[in-house]
């Protein structure tokens, strides 16, 4: 699992020039807004009975969720994403460094097929987050901490994934990508405690070999 997730992590991250973003730019608002719209609906009983079937660990990490403040971010760090052909190059410099092949034909894969596949690394990694971190009752609940959003291509987008923490740690990822022509595209999730911190552990070790990940402190 270390193995694939580090390769995953590779794929979503290409060393890009920063650019900083100051406090309360678009990013963190829209970032923010998301997070508080997830919060919003995991108060709704009846949207969370939807996707709980009445399972007591889901409802107990939910209770959680519901008592948490998710009103402001209280420290906020940018991971700098590439494009698609940024993606598949850096997968093919990483692959050698983790030794799992499972990703070899992605190399040769048609556009249209690269191109869902680099739309689906948020929710891969979030998923990988929640498996590790969560265990079963926060991959249950994936598709209910979760919201996204579409907009007009900014002025200076640049692909990039928002990793939040709130009081009392909790934290949410938020991946903003380029999802057509002058198009793109927010997910947004609640992720575990301990994520951004699982998430920095991987790409030390990523830098250490030689594979550098470009991040930046936002707040």
């Amino acid at each position: 699992m270390k193995k694939l997730f580090a390769t995953l992590l590779a794929l979503i991250v290409a060393a890009l020039p920063l650019t900083a973003l100051a406090e309360g730019n678009w990013y963190i608002e829209e970032s923010t807004d998301l997070v508080r719209r997830i919060h919003e609906l995991t108060l709704d009983e009846n949207y969370c009975s939807i996707y709980t079937v009445g399972n007591e660990a889901v409802n107990t990490w939910l209770e959680k969720i519901r008592a948490a403040d998710y009103d402001a971010p209280v420290s906020a760090k940018a991971v700098y994403v590439g494009e698609k052909d940024a993606l598949l190059d850096l997968l093919s410099r990483a692959l050698p460094m983790t030794g799992d092949d499972s990703f070899d034909t992605l190399l040769s894969l048609s556009d249209t097929a690269k191109d869902e596949f680099v739309k689906k690394l948020p929710a891969a990694l979030a998923n990988l987050v929640n498996s590790r971190l969560g265990g079963t009752e926060w991959l249950m609940m994936g598709s209910m901490i979760n919201t996204g959003r579409g907009y007009v291509e900014p002025d200076g987008f640049r692909p990039c994934v928002l990793m939040l923490e709130y009081p009392g740690q909790c934290e949410a990822f938020v991946t903003f990508q380029r999802t057509g022509e002058g198009v793109v595209g927010a997910s947004a999730t609640l992720v575990p405690t301990g994520a951004a911190a699982f998430v920095d552990e991987y790409i030390g070790q990523l830098a250490a070999r030689g594979i550098e990940v470009e991040t930046e402190e936002l707040l």
